[in-house]
């Protein structure tokens, strides 16, 4: 699943990856609704980095949004995907990863978390997935981006993040980018 191309494909993200290009360059996302796909945020995930406002979060995103790189998705659930999350994914993911698994599936879209357990769901269930990183990798590989510049966000959310981005991931990164 992973090998599909993610040109001009629709792309949900989960909050961590939203939170990691919001803290170290807001406009990889940009570029990334730009030259990738556009970029859906279901907006339970806005509520959930509502709630984390940490250097200006819901700002950048706001800015975002008004040059139309991204669009909140407005999430309808019903009773059935509510009953569905707290009988079958409760104690498997949160209610955030969980709408973005559903919307990912019911619209087809790739998937863009970090989360394991979100992953292997996703997996399980036959839905397109990408890591966060991956829209980098894409952005360099489209030559939208100079390797540096991809290399220099990866310090900057690993600099936020050393227990999720450690060195052992920044060289298996590094020899993705061209």
């Amino acid at each position: 699943m992973e090998s599909r191309p993610i040109n001009q494909t629709p792309m949900i993200l989960d909050s961590c990856v939203i939170i990691d290009f919001l803290d170290s360059d807001y406009k990889i996302l940009q570029l990334a609704s730009k030259h990738l796909g556009p970029i859906y945020i279901p907006c339970q995930i806005i509520n959930e980095i509502k709630r984390k406002n940490i250097n200006n979060r819901i700002e950048l995103l706001n800015i975002i949004k008004c040059q139309h790189y991204i669009e909140i998705l407005n999430c309808n659930l019903t009773e059935k995907n509510l009953e569905d999350y707290f009988m079958l994914y409760s104690n498997k993911i949160s209610f955030q990863d969980y709408i973005c698994m559903l919307f990912s599936e019911k619209l087809n879209y790739i998937c863009v978390t970090n989360d394991k357990k979100l992953r292997n769901l996703c997996l399980y269930n036959n839905i397109n997935i990408i890591w966060g990183l991956q829209i980098l990798i894409n952005l360099n590989k489209n030559l939208v981006i100079k390797k540096e510049y991809a290399i220099e966000v990866f310090k900057k959310i690993q600099k936020a993040s050393p227990n999720h981005y450690n060195n052992d991931l920044f060289l298996k990164f590094k020899k993705q980018l061209v």
